[in-house]
C-alpha cells in the first residue's frame, strides 16, 4: 500500500477519517460495535475516535447509536469554495439537463470511488438518494469507468485492488479481467456506458472532462436515465454528442492548471 511506503503517513489520522467515512447513505447511525466492524478496529479504538469526534462536534450519540452532525458539511463547503470546477460546470449541466430531460452529474475519482461534486436532477431513478457528496463504486459506474480508463497502469493496478467485485445486479461486470477489457474499450471509444450494472432499471453514459494543459481527466460528466425511457442506442446516438459538447465547454472554461 502507498501509505505504508510513505514515512510521513499518519495512521491514526487515517483511522479517524475512516470512522467518518463509515457513515454512509446505508449507515446513517451505528452502534460502537458496528463502527468497529466496518473500520476493522477494536471496540476500544473505535470508541476513542468516536468520542474525540463527538467532542469536536462531528458526531453525536443518542442512546447506543452514533451519527454525524451537520458540522461535517463544513468539509463540503470548504471544498466547493476552493475548487472552481463545480461552479464552472453547473451552467452546462443545467443546459444539458434541459436538452435531454434527464439527470446530469459531475464527479471526481477518489481512489476506488467517485464523489459527486455537482448534480442537476430531473427525477429520482435510483433507490439511493444521489446528491453532492454522494459516493459510488467507480468500477461499476459510468463516471468511474470514464476516469479509470485513463489512469496510468501502476495507479490503475493499485486502484483495482480496492474493488470487491460483488455484483450489484446480474448484469454487473464480474471480475477484474473483464473490467480491464472494458476500460480499454472505454478509452478507445471515448465514453463509458453502464446498462443496469449498478441498479436494475438504471442506464447511464459518461465522458471524461480533461485538463486542457495535460490532457488528463480531472472529472467525468454523465447523463442517467431509466431503462423504460431510454436505451443504449438512444444514449449513444442522441445524448453522447450533447454530452461531449458539454465536456469540451467545461474543459475550455475551467481555469485551473491542475
Amino acid at each position: 500500500m502507498i501509505q505504508k511506503q510513505n514515512t510521513d503517513f499518519v495512521g491514526s489520522f487515517a483511522k479517524g477519517l475512516s470512522v467518518l467515512n463509515a457513515f454512509s447513505g446505508n449507515q446513517k447511525s451505528m452502534t460502537l460495535t458496528e463502527v468497529a466492524e466496518l473500520t476493522d478496529m477494536t471496540r476500544s479504538a473505535a470508541r476513542r475516535f468516536l468520542i474525540t469526534l463527538s467532542i469536536l462536534g462531528y458526531t453525536k450519540m443518542q442512546g447506543r447509536y452514533f451519527s454525524l452532525t451537520p458540522k461535517v458539511l463544513s468539509f463540503s463547503a470548504m471544498y466547493l469554495a476552493s475548487d472552481a470546477l463545480p461552479d464552472v460546470a453547473m451552467p452546462y449541466l443545467h443546459e444539458l439537463a434541459e436538452q435531454v430531460h434527464e439527470s446530469c452529474s459531475l464527479s471526481e475519482l477518489q481512489g476506488g470511488e467517485i464523489i459527486y461534486v455537482a448534480r442537476v436532477p430531473t427525477q429520482r431513478i435510483m433507490s439511493i438518494n444521489l446528491q453532492v457528496g454522494a459516493r459510488l463504486p467507480a468500477w461499476c459506474s459510468s463516471m468511474g469507468r470514464a476516469q479509470l480508463a485513463y489512469l496510468e497502469k501502476d495507479l490503475l493496478d493499485i486502484t483495482l485492488k480496492e474493488f470487491d467485485f460483488v455484483a450489484k445486479t446480474e448484469k454487473t461486470i464480474p471480475d477484474e479481467k473483464t473490467l480491464r477489457a472494458e476500460l480499454i474499450r472505454v478509452k478507445e471509444q471515448g465514453y463509458a456506458l453502464v446498462d443496469e450494472e449498478l441498479e436494475l432499471g438504471v442506464i447511464s453514459i459518461a465522458v471524461p472532462i480533461f485538463n486542457r494543459t495535460a490532457g488528463q481527466p480531472i472529472a467525468a460528466l454523465n447523463v442517467a436515465a431509466h431503462r423504460s425511457r431510454s436505451s443504449p442506442e438512444k444514449l449513444v446516438d442522441e445524448v453522447l454528442p450533447l454530452l461531449q459538447n458539454a465536456s469540451k465547454s467545461i474543459t475550455a472554461a475551467y481555469p485551473s492548471m491542475r
